[in-house]
């Protein structure tokens, strides 16, 4: 477990606890990105869903149990939160949390007023133990420096038998022919190569099967977890294809005097017509993992 105190209801007493600089350094870069564009997130996904015409957001929400008492990680301008309260679920019983204002601003001007939203690092939780029922996290966990403390805290605040469901970082979807999303990262490969700029704060990316189940004690969690892959692409023109890609943070590595080059390239590069369209696609990885009942006693405490 995370090594910080926290007060007489479980809750962490200082939020910026042992914080080392390249977590500062990553915590800045996140905020001023959507400082800048607050619900990019939500928008570098618009129209991308599933063969069953789910959207990432959809892919969490259906696992999510009526009546639970939620906490949503980086809830950003709400579109998970929204998803809920259409699909029925109360108001009262949503929490989010996010580092951006300027995220929950926007998310308060999309009438979720209703529900609950906080500033707040989620490695460092203000609420107590066992508050919660279920914690979601849509596309978080990739970005987090140090994602055990964020697992550690998950521990503290859901009640045992919570469930943690996440959306994970994924990638471009191979196609048979052009994935429009693949033919804009290579375009960046090449600058961030070319321009010596590589991304210093999204590199530390806990995604893969074997990454994640190590963020997990199993004297603390079910060995019975979900890990599965999905794919979600939507057609796009070459021109919509490139406002997609303006959402990605990665695109804030580009100096401002140089996009109309990249987006140039760009169109050049995807071989299509202004009226013709493309796939965007790409895949995302789901985790659903429950908290124990009751804690189990590592083996070799277990009398002979």
């Amino acid at each position: 477990m995370a090594s910080f105190e926290h007060d007489a209801r479980g809750r962490p007493k200082d939020k910026d606890f042992g914080v080392t600089s390249d977590e500062l350094a990553s915590r800045a870069f996140l905020v001023e990105a959507h400082c800048r564009r607050p619900g990019r997130t939500a928008r570098s996904l618009q129209g991308c869903v599933t063969t069953d015409g789910l959207d990432s957001y959809q892919l969490l929400s259906q696992h999510v149990p009526l009546e639970s008492h939620v906490l949503d990680l980086g809830c950003g301008d709400g579109p998970l939160l929204n998803t809920l309260v259409t699909e029925g679920h109360q108001p009262a019983r949503l929490m989010g949390i996010d580092l951006s204002r300027r995220e929950l601003m926007l998310a308060r001007a999309h009438r979720l007023n209703p529900v609950r939203m906080l500033q707040a690092d989620c490695s460092a939780l203000p609420f107590r133990r066992a508050h919660f029922d279920c914690v979601t996290a849509h596309l978080v966990m990739m970005l987090l420096p140090q994602p055990q403390k964020t697992i550690d805290e998950v521990t503290r605040v859901l009640k045992p038998g919570g469930r943690f469901l996440a959306t994970l970082g994924g990638g471009p979807k191979f196609c048979n022919g052009q994935n429009l999303l693949s033919v804009f990262l290579n375009v960046l490969e090449a600058y961030l190569k070319d321009s010596g700029r590589p991304s210093p704060h999204l590199n530390n990316r806990a995604t893969a099967p074997d990454q994640i189940s190590n963020l997990f004690p199993a004297q603390q969690w079910s060995s019975d977890w979900h890990y599965s892959t999905h794919y979600l692409e939507r057609q796009a023109s070459p021109f919509d294809a490139w406002e997609l890609c303006t959402e990605l943070y990665e695109f804030d590595l580009i100096a401002r005097s140089e996009r109309p080059i990249l987006r140039e390239t760009f169109l050049r590069m995807t071989k299509l017509g202004a009226h013709m369209t493309g796939p965007f696609a790409y895949f995302v990885d789901t985790l659903s993992i429950q908290k124990r009942v009751t804690p189990s006693r590592p083996a070799h405490d277990i009398p002979a």
